[in-house]
């Protein structure tokens, strides 16, 4: 188990809802908007350039960066005391959730694949609110790091009391025909398996009031030729929350 801790060194930032990116310094084609106690942000016009990295990718190559809520996010202390789970947390959603978790008081362990970079900069944000963070390295498709991810939440903080299940694998193809059985199995794995025995682990060490949280997408509902792998994972995700929250009463 490749486990990091991280401690809550670094000075509070000063976060204000007023804060506006200036024109400098927003990325070319970005766009900036404001929402009313929620701060500025920048985005791109639906036609901006396409973009491709080689996954999983890194957040500081892409154009214009993602806004994970860094300098717009105010926290108000509704998880203080809290311990928290956040698989993917190194990037995109995953960051977002442990930014805000973090400003909402709770410690958080990040659970992401192999993006070391991304994963130090989101817990150096988890620092910056004097909050703890635990970097959990490895792929979830495999079943025991799903429980070693789990063992550093109960060994580092004591405890879960929320679990969010926010990794996930996507590959697309033109068609069913041109998809690789080992993807299949890896898409299955990865958004599936993992949410399922993610979930199986943590509840032993969950408490009542405590909270699941799991992703689903919006692949579920249309019918995209070249998403299909996630398409049925997304939907079985959906079912197995409905199932597992019944269980847990």
């Amino acid at each position: 188990m490749n486990v990091a801790r991280c401690s809550g060194r670094h000075a509070r930032p000063q976060i204000t809802s007023t804060a506006r990116p200036d024109a400098a310094s927003c990325r070319r084609g970005a766009r900036v908007s404001s929402l009313p106690h929620m701060g500025s942000t920048a985005s791109m016009p639906n036609d901006a350039t396409a973009q491709q990295q080689a996954p999983p990718g890194l957040t500081r190559l892409m154009e214009p960066t993602p806004d994970h809520g860094e300098h717009s996010y105010v926290g108000h202390g509704r998880l203080a005391g809290k311990r928290a789970i956040v698989t993917g947390g190194d990037s995109g959603i995953g960051r977002a959730v442990a930014i805000a978790f973090a400003r909402e008081g709770a410690q958080v362990v990040i659970a992401y694949l192999e993006e070391d970079e991304d994963a130090r900069e989101t817990a150096a944000w988890i620092e910056r609110e004097g909050r703890e963070a635990l970097l959990v390295r490895g792929d979830l498709a495999e079943p025991a790091q799903c429980r070693s991810v789990v063992e550093a939440a109960v060994e580092g903080f004591g405890g879960i009391d929320v679990l969010v299940n926010n990794a996930a694998y996507q590959r697309t193809y033109a068609s069913l025909e041109d998809t690789p059985d080992e993807e299949w199995e890896r898409h299955f794995q990865t958004n599936v398996g993992a949410m399922f025995r993610l979930c199986k682990a943590a509840l032993p060490h969950m408490q009542r009031g405590g909270s699941i949280i799991n992703t689903a997408s919006v692949n579920v509902d249309p019918a995209e030729a070249d998403a299909r792998p996630i398409r049925r994972d997304k939907g079985r995700d959906r079912q197995l929350q409905r199932r597992s929250g019944a269980a847990a009463g």
